[in-house]
């Protein structure tokens, strides 16, 4: 057996007893990348090159990543991208628990949705449980028009802003 097929083999044996050990709300993302270390004391990949985290409903791509399974914490890099049915969330970086059912972004943050609303803002946080996205330091570009604001705050399943300062 080679080295690549004992690797395969290990890693869906501590995915399943990972799967086992967890409890019922954690989700177990499908991981990918072009370099790919894991620290079975720790349960953390540290990911290179074309990373690709992939859950339920969303999927995450970056040149480089870390994901700690025990810790359900995910922190990625260089140009990140985190895609959805409805949206596309484009940064520098990213950072996010699955307890917290979020994410942090930063850096260069563009927002686009499936209906051509596109906000630009420095940081930004997204909530899979409340649906909610803020932006600071934020540009609105809608129709041809540009608008800026402090704060905005974006529902996604209702596809409108709901606070603007």
């Amino acid at each position: 057996m080679n080295a690549m097929k004992i690797f395969s083999v290990l890693t869906i044996f501590i995915s399943i007893l990972f799967v086992n050990l967890q409890s019922a709300h954690a989700e177990m993302p499908d991981i990918t990348a072009g370099e790919t270390k894991f620290d079975f004391k720790t349960g953390r990949y540290v990911l290179k090159d074309h990373v690709k985290v992939v859950f339920t409903d969303r999927t995450i791509t970056a040149e480089m990543a870390t994901v700690d399974l025990y810790n359900e914490k995910m922190n990625a890099s260089g140009d990140v991208t985190m895609t959805s049915d409805d949206f596309l969330f484009r940064c520098d970086e990213m950072s996010g628990e699955w307890a917290k059912h979020g994410v942090e972004v930063s850096g260069n943050v563009k927002f686009v949705t499936s209906d051509g609303l596109s906000i630009l803002a420095e940081t930004g946080t997204f909530s899979w449980k409340t649906k909610l996205a803020d932006f600071y330091n934020a540009r609105i570009l809608e129709n041809g028009t540009e608008k800026k604001f402090k704060h905005v705050q974006f529902h996604v399943i209702e596809k409108k802003i709901l606070v603007t300062e």
